[in-house]
């Protein structure tokens, strides 16, 4: 609640409270409800926040056009929420009654709900089955809890948003949450809407850079035998001695792979060579390149640039264990292996740290951090 701020609603919103998916506005009957109650309304609200419905609902939208129906995607959003808070009645001596009476097993249909559990589904999932279904059953109970509550999800839908600082946001709620889930108790509110939580990408470039420059990037050590520049500036006023730092001798290597097998195409690594060559120009690292499929075809060593048209070698199988074997000879401090993870994987992982960039995201390496590659379009 301290990274949400509160105001009161608008008179004329029949309305608990509700949320533009910033601010939560409380109207006027939220005053004249019990107390419990109102615990309940506070963290209904908040959890609409903090799983950017609102963003989510505008998303719907945009995607639906006219055939969106902003009543499901409220209901579908309430699901979420009143499931976790029925979940745990109270928190510490906080007595807890949500209002609100939804949940996934009064939309989702019985017999879909036996396949896909209940606190499997997510606010995506419930609208996609809830705006199809056309039974009397479902309809009588929408339109009843129409009628009853209202909206409590007001984004603004007129098309316009700021796609860089939503997904920004996206990514901040999703830290914050996943650091207060944690040491929570099961089946508490938190360990219920973890599963709703959006996924939100980072772009596997900056996986790649952070990568990389951590393991390349040359280091430094304080030297007691020679003075700082900023003691040498102040010209002895600094009043105390300040040993200079000096750069460890020597420069890094990053070994890189491309299979070379048939699955990765001439765009992609053209896009892999540029990444490569910003990391030698940020850090001053050697890189040694190898194309590989069920042997090494190449073995080339850069300090400077690869050329912008590099064209890999090879056309085979797959078999990581004859590049990586390689790369052991080049006293390399990190491996990146651009592959699409089908082939034979060695049965001890190397010495070096292993970051596998490939588009599978189904396969898992056996070691090794894994970076999921988005095909160019």
């Amino acid at each position: 609640m301290l990274w949400v701020p509160v105001a009161l609603g608008r008179e004329n919103l029949d309305a608990i409270a509700y949320t533009d998916g910033k601010t939560i506005f409380y109207c006027d009957p939220f005053f004249v409800i019990k107390e419990s109650e109102q615990y309940a309304v506070t963290i209904h609200e908040l959890l609409h926040v903090a799983l950017r419905h609102a963003f989510r609902f505008k998303k719907l939208y945009l995607q639906k056009g006219d055939k969106f129906d902003s009543s499901i995607a409220n209901i579908c959003a309430d699901a979420i929420v009143i499931r976790a808070i029925k979940q745990q009645p109270k928190i510490g001596p906080l007595e807890i009654s949500n209002p609100y009476v939804v949940t996934a097993e009064d939309i989702v249909d019985p017999v879909l709900l036996k396949k896909i559990p209940a606190h499997q589904w997510t606010f995506e999932m419930l609208y996609d089955h809830v705006s199809k279904r056309k039974d009397k059953a479902i309809q009588k109970f929408l339109d009843a809890y129409r009628q009853k509550y209202g909206h409590d999800l007001i984004p603004s839908q007129d098309g316009s948003c700021d796609q860089h600082m939503d997904e920004m946001e996206g990514r901040v709620w999703r830290e914050r949450l996943k650091r207060a889930s944690i040491g929570s108790q099961p089946n508490s509110i938190l360990r219920e809407v973890i599963k709703d939580i959006p996924d939100t990408k980072t772009p596997w470039q900056k996986h790649f850079r952070e990568f990389l420059v951590a393991n390349v990037m040359p280091t430094t050590t304080v030297d007691w035998s020679r003075p700082s520049r900023r003691l040498l500036a102040s010209k002895g006023k600094l009043g105390y001695y300040e040993p200079g730092i000096q750069r460890d001798l020597g420069v890094r290597r990053a070994g890189v792979i491309i299979d070379t097998s048939g699955s990765i195409d001439g765009e992609m690594c053209k896009l892999f060579v540029s990444e490569t060559n910003m990391i030698m120009e940020q850090t001053g690292c050697e890189v040694v390149l190898i194309c590989a499929d069920a042997a090494v075809q190449s073995i080339e060593f850069f300090r400077d640039k690869i050329q912008g048209n590099y064209q890999a070698k090879g056309g085979g199988g797959t078999d990581f264990r004859p590049a990586l074997a390689e790369m052991e000879k080049h006293g390399i401090d990190c491996c990146v292996y651009l592959t699409d993870m089908c082939g034979t994987f060695p049965e001890k992982a190397p010495k070096f740290p292993v970051m596998w960039a490939t588009m599978m995201e189904d396969l898992t390496p056996p070691f090794g951090r894994k970076v999921v590659v988005e095909p160019l379009v």
